[in-house]
């Protein structure tokens, strides 16, 4: 597996073996963590964090929403 960089030093995409990227969008250059993933098939996963860096809620690539309880 091969992974591209930002100069932030975050994840931009990460390629397999046979070529499939998945890629990582963050919402401004600030950020640290990643707002949208989005998979080799175009499925995307959408991440909502609170203030802590703590994952709150997503939505999953079928657009089901999920809540995490801390």
């Amino acid at each position: 597996m091969f992974q591209h960089w930002d100069t932030q030093g975050r994840p931009t995409q990460q390629i397999d073996a046979l070529g499939n990227v998945t890629r990582y969008h963050y919402p401004d250059e600030e950020e640290s963590l990643p707002e949208r993933i989005i998979d080799a098939l175009g499925g995307e996963v959408k991440l909502v964090w609170n203030a802590q860096g703590l994952l709150t809620r997503y939505t999953d690539c079928s657009g089901q929403r999920h809540r995490l309880r801390l």
